[in-house]
């Protein structure tokens, strides 16, 4: 419970700073292709980018984190460019 009244203390501050990650427990409607109740999870850009270099992805860049936390952006895998 005192971690969730922390949360929401602090997330006024985040949302002056620039990101690419919503804050964790974002109510992601009114953004599109998003519905009532998604959320969006507390994984970062560069969790997501370790992650994909750990499978053999190289140069990963332009991040984004749709609805279902699923991120999504552009690497190379074995030479070949990835979406």
């Amino acid at each position: 419970m005192a971690a969730a009244m922390i949360l929401a203390v602090a997330a006024p501050a985040y949302s002056q700073t620039a990101s690419t990650t919503p804050s964790p427990g974002t109510n992601m409607v009114g953004v599109p292709g998003c519905h009532f109740g998604e959320r969006i999870d507390g994984t970062t850009a560069d969790q997501a980018a370790k992650h994909a270099q750990a499978a053999g992805y190289t140069s990963v860049t332009g991040l984004k984190k749709s609805c279902d936390n699923n991120w999504h952006g552009q690497a190379m895998l074995n030479g070949a460019p990835v979406k």
